[in-house]
């Protein structure tokens, strides 16, 4: 099984697309990233003031003592990663941008390889496997790293799923990798990569648009070609093979986020009216799988797409009403929901979305346009044990399986740094900060006590 946690915020695979021309959670996926994912949230707009805890939510401050982090070295290089991950048990972890890629050995701190990128491609996703295997795809093919430092190349994909069956190939070409189409203008699948055979397909689908993998399930909004705009959401059952598109009007942008154990799909929808003078945004939840009888083929007044797959809406379910409307940051495992505030974090559990704790936390100001440091960041541990949280200069660890939840302070040892991941055991962490006389920009491993 490979770890879902690429980064806490959604789609972070984004940014390595800046040298290709595009721009993530995740980065995400990412970040967002969902990190990417991210394992975190999608690009929608942030909240300036927090929500009222609801109905048996408790607002808790955090413990006094903040905890003193020391750093255990550089990781020697001036270039800036848009991604860093620990493995599953923390004893090796990997960064990477869009021209490398190096895997370093935590205790004691040592670079084990450096991968470059094609001259002419982009790295854009990582992940740990749950043996340590590290999965990379360089631009359009697959890569890994295996425990012993040995090297393996497969097909070409443009995605890979969080547990390793499933990839996501943009565009492949007739006979390529087996692929098929079974309907004019299908030029995008998920493929299996166990039974090796596609398993959906679906119109022009391109990174961008953010596509999620989660258990048994896929979805993103499909590409605008043309003047065929907007575009509906694709979602494949990837058990059944069962590919569907759920259309939303006159939303422009579409954010799915899947719950990792495959219970329920999220959308944000966003768009104008009045000829552009009005924005509007909406956010329904569905649970899967998705009703049957809510989709027939090519209904009145939907996009050309449905010509060749079923549409319809289903009915959204109540059980995510008392959430707040913009997107959270999930754990890995999707136990837990957390949404910021300029104040203070709201946690929400899963299963029942239930509001646990209202966590109060300094006073979040928007950095200036072109500052590297000093942002808002959430991470979360490959276990979901821990969260890291990132408030401009201060620093918290959030033990998830602490009673009470309490966000602990931490002491880093510089004051402008980004955060980038937090480990299994909730002591390492990975950063970068500016250091040494050129105030070279650099990622630094940090570690605190329990």
């Amino acid at each position: 099984m490979f770890s879902p946690h690429l980064i806490s915020n959604r789609f972070p695979w984004r940014a390595a697309w800046i040298r290709t021309g595009t721009t993530i959670v995740a980065t995400l996926l990412a970040t967002t990233s969902l990190v990417l994912h991210a394992a975190g949230a999608p690009s929608i707009p942030t909240p300036t003031s927090d929500t009222a805890p609801s109905s048996g939510s408790r607002m808790l401050n955090t413990r006094s003592q903040p905890v003193p982090l020391q750093s255990l070295g550089m990781l020697g290089t001036t270039s800036e990663s848009v991604q860093a991950d620990f493995s599953p048990t923390g004893e090796r972890f990997a960064r990477r941008n869009d021209k490398e890629i190096e895997l370093w050995q935590t205790s004691p701190l040592k670079r084990l390889v450096r991968v470059g990128a094609s001259s002419w491609t982009a790295i854009h996703q990582m992940l740990f496997s749950a043996n340590g295997q590290l999965h990379y795809i360089d631009y359009d093919r697959h890569h890994w790293i295996t425990p012993d430092l040995q090297q393996g190349t497969g097909i070409k994909m443009s995605l890979l799923s969080p547990d390793g069956r499933h990839a996501l190939r943009i565009a492949p070409r007739d006979g390529e990798d087996g692929f098929e189409p079974i309907y004019y203008g299908a030029n995008s699948d998920v493929y299996d990569l166990q039974e090796k055979r596609s398993v959906c397909q679906f119109p022009h689908i391109d990174l961008l648009s953010g596509p999620v993998f989660a258990n048994g399930w896929f979805a993103v909004q499909l590409a605008s070609v043309g003047p065929r705009s907007p575009q509906p959401l694709a979602v494949c059952e990837l058990a059944t093979g069962r590919a569907v598109l759920m259309p939303f009007g006159g939303a422009s942008r579409l954010y799915p986020t899947l719950d990792p154990q495959g219970r329920w799909l999220m959308v944000h929808a966003s768009g104008t009216r009045f000829l552009g003078l009005s924005n509007w945004s909406e956010r329904k939840v569905f649970a899967l799988p998705l009703a049957q009888h809510a989709f027939s083929h090519n209904p009145d007044n939907q996009p050309y797409a449905c010509v060749h797959l079923p549409c319809g809406n289903p009915d959204p379910s109540p059980m995510a009403n008392q959430l707040p409307q913009f997107a959270p940051f999930m754990s890995p495992d999707g136990s837990w929901l957390v949404f910021r505030g300029s104040e203070s974090l709201q946690i929400f559990r899963n299963p029942h979305m239930a509001q646990v704790a209202k966590l109060p936390h300094a006073a979040f100001k928007d950095p200036s346009a072109d500052a590297k440091t000093g942002h808002y960041r959430i991470v979360f541990s490959a276990n979901s044990r821990f969260m890291g949280l990132q408030v401009n200069n201060h620093l918290y660890r959030l033990d998830l399986q602490g009673q009470p939840l309490q966000l602990q302070e931490m002491a880093p040892p510089v004051a402008d740094f980004n955060l980038q991941a937090i480990s299994s055991d909730g002591l390492h962490w990975l950063v970068q900060h500016k250091t040494g006389p050129q105030q070279t920009f650099q990622g630094a491993l940090w570690r605190g006590n329990p």
